[in-house]
């Protein structure tokens, strides 16, 4: 994004299972501390060193930014 934050969209293509996905901050060539924020929630999921894991419901996504 512009301002220097990213954006993320986690993505669970099953049709029947919950899947813990992870975004480590290496692939988005980040290191050390961020804080991540669930966009359609609107609410902070608090800061996390160099990962973030979230459970996603089948067929189901989480956008958040970081």
């Amino acid at each position: 994004m512009k301002d220097g934050r990213y954006a993320v969209l986690l993505l669970n293509r099953d049709a029947t299972a919950s899947k813990e996905i992870t975004l480590n901050w290496s692939d988005l060539g980040l290191k050390g501390s961020k804080t991540v924020k669930e966009v359609y929630g609107a609410k902070s999921l608090g800061a996390h060193k160099d990962k973030f894991s979230k459970s996603v419901p089948a067929r189901s996504s989480v956008f958040v930014v970081l």
